[in-house]
């Protein structure tokens, strides 16, 4: 056999370390390779998850306070929004409403007993209402501000009619007006 010279030593020294560096890319360095490459993307998906848990923590002190003004909110209505209809309540509370506004009652009549609606689904109280008829004598500013008073009672009314009428004598502010209203008051139950 015959001996390499040192220029074909040195290319089939250079052949086999290159042989032996692709063994070792692929045996050794290429799944260490592909194992990084994939904790690198968990790396990379966890860091998007904290960065969107830290976001929803940074809004939850809002979403605390929104939660509690709409608590309120509805602490507030459910006290407009008694359990019962109380006969003697409305005819109090418009009695303060007619006292501060300078009105006088004239008439004021209510049907035989409250109706109930039935619930709008499962689970939610039914709507008890009372439809009444109530007449009042004042002049306009007077009006206006009763229907401001009744407007603002601490409980839900709702006016749904108002009929005008000329009323009596005049008085020294101006004429007398009639008003007529049809009003209706709610209770949950």
């Amino acid at each position: 056999m015959r001996r390499l010279t040192a220029r074909e030593t040195t290319v089939l020294a250079a052949g086999v370390a290159l042989a032996i560096l692709v063994i070792l890319y692929v045996g050794v360095f290429g799944p260490a390779m592909t194992q990084l490459s994939v904790q690198q993307r968990r790396v990379t998906q966890e860091t998007r998850d904290k960065a969107a848990l830290q976001a929803v923590v940074d809004r939850l002190p809002a979403a605390e306070q929104n939660v509690a003004a709409t608590r309120t909110a509805l602490q507030r209505a459910m006290q407009q929004i008694p359990p019962t209809i109380d006969q003697p309540q409305i005819i109090a509370l418009l009695a303060q409403a007619m006292g501060a506004s300078r009105v006088r009652l004239v008439e004021i009549t209510f049907p035989s007993a409250p109706t109930t609606q039935a619930a709008p689904a499962a689970g939610l109280p039914t709507v008890q209402e009372l439809a009444f008829h109530l007449v009042i004598e004042g002049t306009w500013p007077n009006a206006v501000a009763f229907l401001g008073q009744a407007e603002a009672l601490p409980r839900l009314v709702g006016v749904q009619t108002i009929t005008l009428t000329a009323g009596g004598a005049t008085s020294g502010p101006g004429p007398i007006l009639r008003a007529a209203l049809d009003v209706r008051a709610f209770a949950l139950q």
